[in-house]
Protein backbone atom coordinates (compact mmCIF):
# COMPACT_ATOMS: atom_id res chain seq x y z
CA UNK A 1 0.00 0.00 0.00
CA UNK A 2 1.50 3.28 -1.00
CA UNK A 3 0.56 5.96 1.05
CA UNK A 4 2.85 8.44 1.14
CA UNK A 5 4.22 11.51 -1.15
CA UNK A 6 7.39 12.57 -2.58
CA UNK A 7 9.14 14.65 -4.94
CA UNK A 8 10.81 12.96 -7.61
CA UNK A 9 13.24 15.89 -9.07
CA UNK A 10 14.89 15.83 -12.51
CA UNK A 11 17.56 17.86 -13.26
CA UNK A 12 18.72 19.78 -16.40
CA UNK A 13 21.54 21.48 -17.39
CA UNK A 14 22.12 23.66 -20.68
CA UNK A 15 25.32 26.91 -21.30
CA UNK A 16 24.36 29.89 -20.85
CA UNK A 17 26.16 32.87 -23.10
CA UNK A 18 29.55 33.34 -21.00
CA UNK A 19 29.38 29.25 -20.80
CA UNK A 20 28.10 28.97 -17.05
CA UNK A 21 26.00 26.09 -16.48
CA UNK A 22 22.67 26.83 -15.67
CA UNK A 23 20.68 23.64 -13.80
CA UNK A 24 16.86 23.70 -13.88
CA UNK A 25 14.55 21.55 -11.33
CA UNK A 26 11.16 20.19 -12.55
CA UNK A 27 9.70 18.16 -9.52
CA UNK A 28 7.03 15.27 -10.15
CA UNK A 29 4.70 14.10 -7.16
CA UNK A 30 4.55 10.50 -6.73
CA UNK A 31 3.30 7.98 -3.75
CA UNK A 32 5.67 5.98 -2.59
CA UNK A 33 6.10 3.22 0.34
CA UNK A 34 8.71 4.58 2.34
CA UNK A 35 10.75 1.79 4.75
CA UNK A 36 14.22 2.11 6.25
CA UNK A 37 16.89 0.65 5.49
CA UNK A 38 18.37 -2.56 7.40
CA UNK A 39 21.50 -2.11 9.37
CA UNK A 40 23.46 -4.41 7.14
CA UNK A 41 22.88 -2.59 3.96
CA UNK A 42 24.03 0.54 5.87
CA UNK A 43 27.02 -0.65 7.08
CA UNK A 44 27.71 -1.57 3.49
CA UNK A 45 27.39 1.38 2.73
CA UNK A 46 28.71 3.41 5.22
CA UNK A 47 32.14 1.91 4.40
CA UNK A 48 31.45 2.94 0.96
CA UNK A 49 31.02 6.39 2.33
CA UNK A 50 27.71 7.06 1.46
CA UNK A 51 24.96 7.16 4.44
CA UNK A 52 21.74 5.68 2.66
CA UNK A 53 18.60 6.78 4.86
CA UNK A 54 15.42 5.46 3.13
CA UNK A 55 14.03 3.12 0.81
CA UNK A 56 10.73 4.45 -1.56
CA UNK A 57 8.94 2.30 -3.80
CA UNK A 58 7.05 3.18 -6.16
CA UNK A 59 4.22 0.38 -7.40
CA UNK A 60 4.78 0.64 -11.13
CA UNK A 61 7.75 0.71 -12.97
CA UNK A 62 6.51 3.42 -15.66
CA UNK A 63 6.49 6.05 -12.87
CA UNK A 64 10.00 6.78 -12.92
CA UNK A 65 11.88 8.25 -15.15
CA UNK A 66 15.25 7.87 -14.18
CA UNK A 67 15.39 11.05 -11.77
CA UNK A 68 18.22 11.39 -9.23
CA UNK A 69 16.90 13.58 -6.50
CA UNK A 70 14.26 12.81 -4.32
CA UNK A 71 12.56 15.50 -1.39
CA UNK A 72 10.90 13.71 1.08
CA UNK A 73 9.59 15.59 4.08
CA UNK A 74 11.10 18.68 2.96
CA UNK A 75 14.55 17.04 2.73
CA UNK A 76 16.62 15.80 -0.30
CA UNK A 77 18.07 12.97 -0.94
CA UNK A 78 20.24 11.06 -3.64
CA UNK A 79 19.18 8.14 -5.31
CA UNK A 80 22.29 5.75 -5.23
CA UNK A 81 20.49 2.61 -5.96
CA UNK A 82 17.14 1.69 -8.34
CA UNK A 83 15.94 -1.99 -8.13
CA UNK A 84 13.08 -3.44 -10.37
CA UNK A 85 11.14 -5.83 -8.59
CA UNK A 86 9.53 -9.35 -9.96
CA UNK A 87 6.09 -7.34 -9.47
CA UNK A 88 7.70 -4.41 -11.95
CA UNK A 89 7.38 -2.20 -8.86
CA UNK A 90 10.39 -0.07 -7.94
CA UNK A 91 12.81 0.41 -5.26
CA UNK A 92 14.69 3.44 -4.82
CA UNK A 93 17.56 3.53 -2.49
CA UNK A 94 18.19 7.00 -1.30
CA UNK A 95 21.22 8.80 0.28
CA UNK A 96 21.49 11.85 2.40
CA UNK A 97 22.34 15.18 -0.10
Amino acid sequence: MLYDVANLIARTSEENDIGDLIYTESPRQVYVEVSSIGLKRKMEAMAAGLKLEWKFTLSNVAEYGDEEIIEYKGKRYNIVNVYITDMLSVELIAARC
